[in-house]
């Protein structure tokens, strides 16, 4: 269960899970945010750090989710040494699979689609070290949705649709949402999120 720190950092909130196929993870309660040619600019940035980097011990999820009950197969299934995002929800964010070291995935998704990369092994984790991850969407510009880490952007954009249900999430508001699992190699993983900033300008 999510639980707030109160030892080397005040006012953070970290995800612990120590078991081979378990998860945790926690999400806003709210799910104001499009990201759709038809509305306005939007930005998520979060900072998080992970305890380790070594191979099968743990995947993460950070970004926007649909509205959902979470459970131990949302938003991450895993199964064995292998890990992989739920198939029937819509998302879109920042995926590190259990088998990944040092890298992540910018990700999305939308129910009962494939899972898109469009960018894969891309950033530099480090075990207990802060990353800023963010991605930003402006409609004025050019309809495309850039991803960051620690504020530099990527080399990949993905131009957005409308919202007329395409393979892009959309026609679907979301909140941001944390998620880790556990893979083969288990010991005592932990995802600890700083802060998560959310921001959307509705223009219609």
């Amino acid at each position: 269960n999510p639980t707030w720190s109160t030892a080397q950092d005040p006012g953070t909130i970290t995800l612990e899970e120590t078991t081979t196929r378990e998860s945790t993870s926690f999400r806003s309660d709210i799910v104001p945010y499009r990201i759709s040619a038809n509305f306005g600019p939007m930005w998520f940035e979060c900072r998080l750090k992970i305890s380790t980097v070594a191979a099968n011990e743990m995947a993460f999820f950070a970004g926007l989710f649909e509205d959902e009950t979470l459970t131990v197969d949302i938003p991450i299934v895993a199964a064995g040494a292998d890990t992989h995002l739920t198939s029937s929800k819509n998302m879109v964010g920042f995926y590190k699979p259990v088998e990944n070291t040092t890298t992540i995935n910018a990700t999305y998704r939308t129910d009962g689609n494939a899972v898109v990369h469009p960018m894969t092994g891309i950033g530099t984790l480090a075990a207990a070290t802060y990353v800023k991850l963010g991605f930003a969407f402006n409609q004025r510009k050019d309809n495309k949705l850039r991803f960051f880490i620690n504020n530099i952007e990527q080399a990949t954009a993905v131009t957005v649709p409308d919202n007329t249900g395409t393979t892009f999430p959309a026609d679907v508001p979301m909140g941001w949402l944390f998620g880790m699992s556990v893979g083969t190699a288990a010991s005592t993983n932990t995802l600890t999120v700083d802060w998560v900033r959310c921001a959307m300008l509705f223009v219609q």
